[in-house]
């Protein structure tokens, strides 16, 4: 495995719309993976595995999105908690410089905020994700979680979180990378995210930072690469 890291893709915050995106400032080529982080406000209202994207589009390109996983958690009334909902893309058309990603969620107008970090996969392979189990906390600060794969290898793991906040500070666990954190302006919402390729049967994510006392949705999830032959084994691949 010789998936690598080519650096951020962006971020942007959006206050009270439906819709969001993004544009990119240099062009993106074939081959790329790409893992998007969006937080939001909720409208579910219960702590549920869900989610509240109804469409991701690239403009300019015939690259298709796909959703990795998400959590709600929902505070018992809409925008009193945060959305956290994680997709990917790999690129088999150029994106270029100045094309963007478009999302539209499922209703009202919620303040959200997403990120983006650009990945090299081995030529040949497929990534295959897997997610554990998601986490929200209620008025606290970000909580220790463990990404525990059933074998060791090599491999990217990925923690995504949104928290109920108007600054982003999200400071990465010791070792992994952090995504670039982004506020989203209006009454609040901070998306927050680290990775760390590893060769590892399982890894800690402790992120810190000043965002204690806030509600917040996380969830993690490791990414395998697959020889492209054994692709039609697996579920959901890129």
């Amino acid at each position: 495995m010789t998936i690598a890291s080519i650096g951020t893709a962006g971020s942007v915050g959006q206050a009270a719309s439906i819709t969001t995106g993004l544009t990119f400032g240099a062009a993106i080529p074939v081959g790329t993976f790409l893992v998007l982080l969006i937080a939001k406000d909720n409208a579910n209202t219960t702590d549920v595995a869900t989610t509240e994207v109804s469409s991701i589009v690239n403009t300019g390109s015939v690259n298709t999105w796909s959703r990795i996983g998400g959590y709600c958690n929902g505070q018992g009334s809409a925008s009193a908690g945060a959305v956290i909902d994680v997709w990917g893309c790999f690129c088999n058309d150029l994106l270029q410089s100045g094309w963007g990603v478009s999302i539209s969620f499922t209703s009202g107008t919620p303040d959200s905020a997403i990120t983006m970090w650009q990945f090299t996969p081995t030529p040949g392979y497929i990534i295959v994700p897997s997610l554990t189990t998601p986490l929200a906390t209620d008025g606290a600060a970000a909580a220790s979680m463990l990404i525990a794969p059933p074998s060791i290898a090599p491999r990217l793991y990925v923690r995504a979180e949104a928290c109920e906040d108007t600054v982003a500070a999200f400071t990465a666990t010791t070792g992994w990378t952090k995504f670039t954190d982004q506020a989203s302006g209006g009454t609040g919402m901070v998306v927050g995210g680290e990775w760390i390729i590893a060769n590892a049967k399982n890894k800690t994510s402790t992120p810190t930072g000043t965002n204690a006392g806030k509600d917040r949705a996380s969830v993690t999830f490791w990414l395998d690469e697959v020889p492209a032959p054994q692709a039609l084994a697996f579920g959901l691949c890129f």
